[in-house]
Order: C-alpha cells, then structure tokens, then sequence
C-alpha cells in the first residue's frame, strides 16, 4: 500500500468531520437567528417552540439566541462561518468579565490561527479573566436579563415567580 492509499481514507475521514461539525453549528447559528426573529416578533413561547423541534432545553435556546444577539452587537457575525459556534458562546459568557474589545480581540486572533480550540480559546479567556472580583452591576443586568427572560416564556405561576424576583431585584439594586 502507498502512502496515497493510506491517506485517502483519513482525507476523507477529515472532510466527512468537518461537514458534520459544520452543519451543527450552523444549525446552532440558524436556531439562533430564528428565536431572536421569533423574541422580537413577540412570539410567547418561541424558546419552547424551538426547543421541541430540536430537542434541547428552552434554557440552551435561550442561550443560543442570547450569543446570536451578542455576536450581532460586537459585530463578529461575519466570523460565523469560521469559527465553531462555541467560540461565540465563550466569548458572550466572558464579555461580563472582560471588556468587549478584549473578547473580540481575542476572538478575531482565534479565528486567524489554524486549529485553534474552543478549549484553548477559553483557556485564554480564563488567563485574561484572573480572579477578578465581580462587578455588582453586570452580574445585577445578567440577573435581570434572566429573570426577563425567563418572565417572557413563562406562564401562570412561574410568570408571578418571575415579577416576583424583579420587584426583588430592584430593591436589592437601591443604594
């Protein structure tokens, strides 16, 4: 056997992959998309929707769209198609913690370098992240957004729940 026959089968292994790890995360990319269209067309139970049809969490839904919105603001949705989407979910994450730029920056130097890894790219964001103690108002806007978000999809009591834990919210926020 020459050493063409014996690199076919992984060239082919290889491309059959990265067709596979493509389409999930343009899937994710497109989920995504299509619960931020429904959120903002009012849709009640968009997450729940979505959820069903691909068989994740309302919560994992709502993340997703949560990035898609990140990525829209920091103007990095142009990198979609070159990197993994979790890239982008580490990023969102870690955009509490460290400035956007830094995240972009770091984003945009991960999308340069060939076969870099979300688990090195989140290596590098825990590197720059440190032991920071955390900032009362981002952690109070992410709480917030939360409890919104969870207030949107839910019904009856867990809508009362929600409002709830606003009114709590704010009061905790008063000087």
């Amino acid at each position: 056997m020459n050493a063409a026959e014996r690199t076919a089968p992984c060239i082919r292994l290889a491309q059959r992959a990265g067709a596979v790890a493509g389409d999930l995360s343009a899937a994710r990319w497109q989920l995504a998309e299509l619960g931020a269209e429904a959120k903002n067309a009012n849709i009640r139970t968009w997450s729940e929707i979505i959820s069903v049809a691909c068989r994740k969490s309302p919560r994992r839904v709502m993340e997703w769209v949560q990035t898609f919105e990140w990525a829209e603001e920091a103007d990095v949705l142009k990198w979609r198609a070159e990197l993994d989407f979790t890239f982008f979910e580490l990023a969102r994450k870690y955009a509490v913690y460290l400035s956007v730029g830094e995240v972009v920056e770091l984003l945009d130097t991960f999308r340069q370098e060939q076969g870099a890894t979300a688990e090195s790219f989140k290596k590098e964001l825990d590197d720059l992240r440190g032991e920071p103690e955390p900032d009362p108002g981002k952690l109070y806007t992410r709480a917030v957004s939360a409890v919104k978000a969870y207030r949107d999809v839910a019904d009856g009591r867990g809508h009362a729940a929600a409002e709830q834990a606003l009114v709590i919210l704010e009061k905790v926020n008063q000087p």
